[in-house]
């Protein structure tokens, strides 16, 4: 179709273009021809949107590539999927659509027909404005809200094929739907994990953009059908105008008066032959190729002429008495009346009036006028004379009532007019305001059975008026000038209101005084509601476009920016002056992006859609805005390129989290990869997600990928005792993270204690997702802890034996106390005398920073040999391990977790985790207090 790819706000273009032309056309500019054509064109615009007025679909008038290209950027800003459905239950839009709809559902016949039938009858009987909530055959949600157009249903606007965030999916019953229709399970199941989940807040705030966009579609439909349905009855009046001037021609070639149109240039438009034969041609055609300009060729004083327009153009109406000049040159009087016919915007497009030779009459005049000096004294000398005078004025007599007859049939053609024209005409009284004639069209425009219905009804017409006043208006401008023009609301007789588009003049009276009024009447309304409802679509349209949360500009084929939103504006920081028809899409973008743009805009007219294409802009300031574009092309009827229409979304934020979380992620498996020790991830159910080297080989085994291939519930196979897990998941439960040692079965069987740290991992609805945590191998230390405690058992035993001879261990305890103390005094001296002076002579030598650190943690150790901290820190009582007592020494001295690790070549967290088993024992609960601080105490 020739208009195909137009959108509705160019076709309401292109409607007010030849609205005008038209009415150009009716006042006479042009001939029939040229208006018909006109006609045909709008008609042939409005119907190429495909509109069946008698029962159209919502295939017919849906501006499908309009509609899709919204919907797509509904979709990609919400991820919502979406369709719209006619009442056959055709998909004629559908963006976002999953793999299990588009894979199976819409492929295998009868989850289609289920699909279909959902569509259909699920979604029948939901009213306007509102949307219904259900479940398709195929067991997922949908969401419908109808299309109503001019009160019938057309079809409806579907979201579906997802699932709410508040309730879980059964498999079970997805698994025999597989196998019902014989889908592959694993494929199936693979494409149900992939069904969207939303909130119900987040559809009902999309269901809400959905339901404007039906009503949009709604709107613009019922204003197209309106439309073609003003446009056809407007030209069934021009059929029976056409045919009412057929019949007004006949007067128009057979006046005794002469009528004329003429140009403001002054070339003649039309003239009839009474005109023609007071110019002395012989035909109208004659006279119009002859004469240009009037006023030059035909006016003795072509000043006059100029007033005379000049008095037109200021008050619409004038009159005129002068000479002009026959086409033999002779001069004769003429009488000129006429008024200037202007456009929609009060521009003079043409004058018309009547021309009347009289010559005679002017003879007549000057005779007369020497009659009445002369005629007394020529009374008794000229008798005959006057009596031959009476036989002329007997004879002018006759030609009077030839006119008169002649009117007389002329108002015979006027009242067939009259009765027939499908305009409203009316006449009435001045003071009065009652009707004295008004024609069957306006009687039914108002609503009554006839004419007598109408004048017997309304005794003054301001009752048809909805502000009475109206009509004093109407009266007071009747003073001024000839015919007054406007439209004015009036009122039905079951008091609905009809828009009139009117031309009224006042008729006068031989004395000057006005007589009646008389007009006539065209019923604009259904045309100026369809106007109103078009422009307000117009504006909406507008405003989503100039005002949508992302950019859109459109390209011509050089590149060129013709259109662009304020969105797209804001973030460059340009005008729409700038810009526009002014500045190539290169100018946007960095130097580097050129041969890439150049790549891509080529493929775009060829293949018409490009989609995610990443790239830059740059702002006026020079800055760099990272965006993410969706482009479509637009083409003529022949298939040529007209622009491209671009949708544009700031990637700013999306490129910072996608360059953070790489960076996150290679961080993360680094240290998962090389910890040196153990890192997972597990699920709820006890199966391996992740496991690193160091934990693999704790458990025993070659390699993570064969633990997490050979363990499949860790509560039965790692755990010694599964009551363990049960304990570990109920302290995740309450607090978070859970801190434990617990035995764990290696591959060979044997037994491994384990230091280990768990947290819960969440998602979005707050839900455990899976567990992580970090584990050390301590049976080493815990089977020495097990030994020290079988000793001090059994020296306990021997203390009790020993009782008896205690006095005599106190003496000899004494002594080696004293003994000890002398030892120490002597280790001391000899480390303040023979290693710390070497260590000082060392620290004055270039050492590197590390080198430093050990020769300073040296000198610290030495210090500590004899102190009572090791002692402290090493007794049955705290139970710290080597490690620990490492660690604890370190923070004593003030070393951060950073630096410690970097001392014992560890890693952070680790030390962390180290710390953070310090504090338990030695009973820092409060996190705010130092452990520094406390170690520092048991010197």
């Amino acid at each position: 179709m020739k208009n195909k790819n137009k959108t509705k706000v160019q076709l309401a273009n292109e409607f007010e273009e030849m609205r005008m032309r038209m009415m150009k056309l009716e006042s006479g500019e042009a001939h029939h021809m040229q208006a018909e054509f006109c006609k045909e064109t709008l008609r042939q615009s409005i119907l190429s949107l495909e509109v069946d007025t008698g029962a159209p679909g919502i295939a017919d008038i849906l501006d499908a590539p309009m509609i899709e290209s919204l919907m797509n950027s509904f979709h990609e800003f919400t991820h919502i999927p979406l369709a719209i459905v006619d009442l056959r239950g055709k998909v004629l839009a559908g963006p976002g659509w999953g793999d299990i709809c588009k894979r199976f559902h819409r492929v295998h016949p009868d989850t289609c027909r289920n699909c279909i039938e959902s569509d259909i009858l699920l979604s029948a009987g939901i009213p306007a404005g509102e949307y219904k909530l259900y479940k398709c055959k195929n067991n997922m949600w949908d969401i419908a809200t109808p299309i109503i157009v001019d009160g019938k249903h057309l079809g409806n606007v579907i979201s579906g094929q997802f699932f709410f965030d508040d309730e879980s999916v059964d498999y079970e019953l997805f698994r025999l739907q597989a196998k019902k229709y014989g889908f592959p399970e694993k494929e199936y199941i693979a494409a149900l994990e992939a069904v969207p989940r939303f909130s119900r807040k987040s559809m009902d705030a999309g269901m809400t953009f959905l339901m404007k966009l039906a009503r949009m579609i709604s709107q613009m439909s019922y204003s197209n059908i309106k439309l073609v349905q003003s446009l056809e009855e407007r030209e069934t009046l021009m059929k029976s105008v056409l045919a009412a001037e057929d019949k007004y021609r006949g007067i128009f070639e057979n006046a005794l008066e002469g009528i004329y149109r003429i140009t403001t240039s002054g070339r003649f438009l039309d003239a009839n032959p009474a005109l023609a034969h007071i110019f002395g041609y012989d035909t109208p055609e004659a006279l119009i190729n002859a004469v240009t300009p009037v006023g030059e060729l035909l006016h003795v004083d072509p000043q006059s002429r100029e007033q005379f327009i000049a008095i037109m153009d200021q008050q619409d109406y004038a009159t005129y008495e002068g000479k002009m000049l026959k086409k033999d040159g002779s001069p004769f009087w003429i009488h000129l009346r006429g008024r200037a016919v202007r456009d929609a915007e009060g521009k003079t497009i043409h004058y018309e009036g009547f021309a009347e030779d009289i010559t005679e009459k002017k003879k007549i005049d000057e005779e007369l006028k020497h009659y009445r000096d002369d005629l007394e004294a020529m009374v008794t000398e000229r008798t005959f004379q006057l009596q031959e005078k009476n036989r002329q004025l007997i004879s002018e007599i006759a030609e009077r009532k030839r006119v008169e007859e002649a009117l007389s049939k002329n108002e015979a053609l006027y009242r067939n007019l009259f009765e027939n024209i499908p305009i409203g005409m009316f006449q009435t009284n001045f003071e009065e305001g009652g009707f004295i004639s008004v024609n069957p069209a306006y009687a039914k425009i108002l609503g009554y059975e006839s004419p007598e219905d109408l004048k017997s009804s309304v005794a003054n017409v301001a009752k048809i008026h909805v502000d009475p006043k109206d009509r004093d208006t109407i009266l007071a401008a009747l003073r001024d000038r000839d015919w007054y023009h406007a439209e004015y609301p009036r009122l039905r007789k079951d008091g609905s209101v009809m828009i009139g588009k009117v031309a009224i003049r006042s008729v006068l009276k031989a004395d000057g005084s006005v007589d009646y009024i008389e007009g006539i009447v065209e019923d604009v309304t259904e045309r100026r509601l369809a106007e109103e409802k078009l422009k307000k679509y117009a504006e909406e349209v507008t405003d989503l476009y100039e005002n949508a949360p992302c950019g859109y500009h459109s390209l011509a084929k050089d590149g060129t920016i013709i259109r662009i939103n304020n969105t797209e504006l804001t973030w460059l920081g340009y005008s729409r002056e700038e810009v526009v028809g002014k500045m190539k899409f290169t100018d946007l973008i960095p130097p580097d992006e050129s041969a890439s743009f150049w790549q891509t805009f080529p493929l775009l007219q060829k293949q018409g859609r490009v989609s995610n294409i990443e790239g830059k802009l740059t702002r006026r300031d020079g800055s760099i805005l990272p965006v993410l574009i969706n482009a479509t092309t637009i083409f003529d009827e022949n298939g040529n390129f007209l622009m491209s229409r671009s949708s544009v979304f700031d990637n700013t934020e999306r490129k910072k989290i996608e360059d953070a979380l790489v960076e996150n992620e290679v961080l993360y498996r680094n240290l998962f990869e090389n910890a040196s020790i153990g890192m997972f991830q597990s699920t709820l159910e006890g199966q391996f997600i992740r496991i690193n080297k160091a934990y693999a080989t704790m458990l025993g085994y070659d390699s993570p990928e064969e633990v997490i291939s050979t363990i499949t519930d860790t509560s039965t196979q790692i755990h010694t005792d599964p009551e363990n897990r049960t304990k570990l998941l109920a302290a995740l439960k309450q607090e978070g993270w859970c801190y434990a040692e617990q035995p764990y079965l290696r591959k060979d069987g044997t037994i491994m204690i384990a230091e280990l740290a768990v947290r819960k991992v969440t998602g979005q609805d707050g839900a455990i997702s899976y567990l992580e945590g970090i584990v050390e191998d301590i049976t080493k230390w815990k089977k020495a802890e097990e030994a020290l405690m079988k000793s001090e058992r059994e020296l306990r035993i021997k203390a009790h034996n020993l009782l008896e001879v205690n006095t005599t261990m106190k003496v000899l305890l004494d002594t080696m106390e004293r003994d000890q103390e002398e030892l120490k005094e002597r280790i001391l001296t000899n480390i303040k005398e023979q290693v710390l002076p070497w260590l000082e002579k060392l620290k004055k030598r270039p050492l590197q920073d590390v080198e430093k650190d050990y020769i300073q943690m040296a000198e610290s150790q030495l210090a500590e040999i004899a102190s009572p901290f090791i002692h402290k820190l090493t007794s049955s009582f705290l139970n710290l391990t080597k490690k620990e007592i490492q660690v604890a020494s370190l923070v004593r001295e003030g070393k951060t977790s950073k630096e410690i690790a970097e001392l014992l070549n560890s890693k952070k967290r680790v030390i962390d985790f180290h710390r953070e088993n310090i504090r338990k024992k030695l009973g820092l609960n409060n996190k705010k207090g130092s452990l520094a601080i406390l170690l520092r105490s048991f010197s």
